[in-house]
């Protein structure tokens, strides 16, 4: 099960700009199409307009400190702690498409859009 989740402005049906993706057992997936590094998504959430939400695909809303705790828990083993949370290390990914993914302080991004 994954969670995806948006900067959305509060009360519209405005587009969203995806941030990224949380899939159980897996470090969690920054968009890297808009935002290239960590530092740059915090720096975006944290200078966001007020009413620039931080949702995910089933319509909660998170504070900034909450996105960002949630997204650190991704790093942690889990499983009680027995398995290590997974990156995509895999090696059978077309030349073109492994180059578009990159680890960033154990995080993951992409440069394909995906959901």
């Amino acid at each position: 099960m994954s969670t995806n989740f948006y900067l959305k402005p509060a009360g519209t049906t405005e587009d969203k700009q995806h941030i990224g993706k949380r899939s159980v057992g897996w470090v969690f997936t920054f968009n890297g199409q808009v935002n290239k590094t960590y530092n740059a998504w915090i720096k975006a959430l944290l200078e966001r307009p007020v009413e620039v939400q931080i949702v995910d695909e089933y319509g909660r809303v998170y504070t900034t400190e909450e996105f960002v705790q949630d997204v650190h828990l991704t790093l942690k083993p889990w499983n009680n702690g027995t398995v290590e949370a997974k990156t995509d290390t895999r090696e059978e990914f077309d030349a073109a498409r492994y180059q578009s993914k990159w680890l960033e302080r154990g995080f993951m991004f992409s440069n394909y859009e995906f959901c």
